[in-house]
């Protein structure tokens, strides 16, 4: 069963033009994903344009971060506490707020 909050059944249709040979090359792909061409479309889509992570997503990214620093023997892993930031970062997105200059430095 699909997860009808994540595509809804009442949304209006949109028709999209391309390019036969576009076409062509869509159907191709989804005839080998043995997915019709509207879901490989939406495959595409999603895949070009993820949805933002959520802050449940975020926390559980951060705790698992915690684990490895914690079995880490070195205190100063430069990947992990840049993987930190990184999640900073992203945390400071989602609630709205503009990064400061040193998360932008961080920024990859």
């Amino acid at each position: 069963m699909a997860d009808e909050s994540k595509y809804p059944t009442r949304i209006a249709p949109y028709g999209l033009r391309m390019p036969p040979d576009l076409k062509s090359r869509v159907q191709a792909s989804a005839d080998a994903n043995n997915r019709t061409l509207h879901s490989e479309i939406i495959a595409a889509l999603e895949e070009k344009y993820p949805s933002r992570p959520t802050t449940a997503e975020l926390i559980a990214k951060m705790e698992e971060l915690l684990e490895l620093q914690a079995a880490t023997p070195v205190p100063h892993n430069p990947e992990t506490q840049q993987a930190a930031r990184d999640l900073i970062y992203q945390l400071r997105q989602l609630m709205g707020e503009t990064p400061s200059p040193d998360d932008a430095e961080n920024d990859k």
